[in-house]
């Protein structure tokens, strides 16, 4: 059982501020087969491989859903608003977080660590520093220990995994 998600508001918040989802004009993918692709950037990565990601995520229409969200640990749905690249990112953080640690919170310091690892990635630097000024805006905690600033992401990672 995962541990509780007691920073699930203040990410959102903060994700929503530097990314605008939500908004009628949001969706960046023109349709499903775009989403697809998108993800199929990703699981090529050589950071996602690295993090120990599945090569193929399967990007589902999300008609019947109001969020996106993760529907199996290889697939994610994505409504219409939510074709867009962080979107896709949020979701798929959460498919590789349930492979590494499957009693981590939802949105916990571990995974608020992967997104922004995934955010520099593909999204570039200036973006995760963006994310990185929110979060702290936010009071969100990131990292292995939640200490968001004691070492790099990469030092974090290497004692994690």
């Amino acid at each position: 059982m995962p541990a509780r998600d007691t920073q699930k508001e203040k990410f959102y918040r903060a994700e929503r501020g530097v990314f605008g989802y939500w908004e009628d004009d949001s969706a960046t993918l023109e349709d499903l087969r775009e989403a697809q692709q998108y993800a199929n950037r990703v699981t090529s990565s050589k950071v996602w491989l690295q993090l120990g990601g599945p090569r193929f995520v399967l990007v589902k229409d999300g008609r019947s859903r109001r969020r996106a969200a993760m529907v199996g640990a290889t697939a994610i749905a994505v409504p219409r608003w939510a074709r867009q690249e962080a979107m896709i990112l949020h979701e798929l953080t959460h498919i590789l977080m349930f492979r590494l640690d499957k009693k981590a919170a939802y949105h916990g310091p571990q995974y608020v660590l992967m997104f922004r690892v995934l955010v520099e990635s593909m999204l570039g630097l200036d973006k995760r520093l963006e994310l990185d000024h929110a979060l702290e805006e936010g009071g969100v905690r990131w990292g292995i220990d939640g200490s968001n600033r004691l070492q790099t992401t990469l030092q974090q990672l290497e004692k994690w995994g």
